[in-house]
């Protein structure tokens, strides 16, 4: 913990923008919680994305009898709320996504960047892909790194 906490203040020295992850368990930490906040203001609001949608979908008639000045700045602040709540599922998805693929063992691993390259092969997007690439599997190749070294006897075990 002393070394995760040098080497961030370490990279902050270098460009306060760049905070690292340091573990897999750290991310998963950081993920759990910004998934329940973004449960907390989906909450919070006192509409779901389908009334809002109809409720655009209403102005967007009412746009079309009236005149756009009527309805145009309700209609702004509703495509806003929208967006705010496509938003915040985003956040809970890549949660959701990324959560089980830092816990996975490397055989699991293996799999999974197996589908991920046939998806890219077909022409599909892989989710959260520039995350997956950057964080997520340094973080896992990592984690696996240090439990094959435990394993060997060359660092001491810990739980992680």
């Amino acid at each position: 913990y002393p070394e995760a906490q040098a080497y961030i203040k370490y990279r902050q020295s270098k460009d306060p923008a760049l905070v690292a992850a340091t573990s897999c368990t750290g991310e998963i930490a950081v993920l759990k919680e910004v998934k329940a906040a973004a449960m907390r203001q989906i909450e919070a609001q006192r509409s779901s994305v389908i009334d809002d949608l109809e409720h655009l979908r209403d102005l967007d008639l009412d746009v079309k009898r009236g005149g756009i000045e009527a309805v145009g700045i309700r209609r702004k602040c509703m495509v806003v709320k929208l967006n705010e709540k496509f938003i915040l599922h985003s956040f809970i998805s890549l949660a959701d996504e990324v959560i089980p693929i830092l816990e996975m063992s490397r055989k699991a691993l293996k799999d999974y960047r197996q589908k991920a390259k046939k998806c890219l092969r077909e022409g599909r997007d892989v989710p959260f892909s520039a995350y997956m690439n950057k964080v997520v599997l340094p973080l896992i190749n990592q984690r696996l790194t240090l439990q094959a070294l435990r394993r060997r006897g060359k660092l001491p075990q810990v739980d992680e």
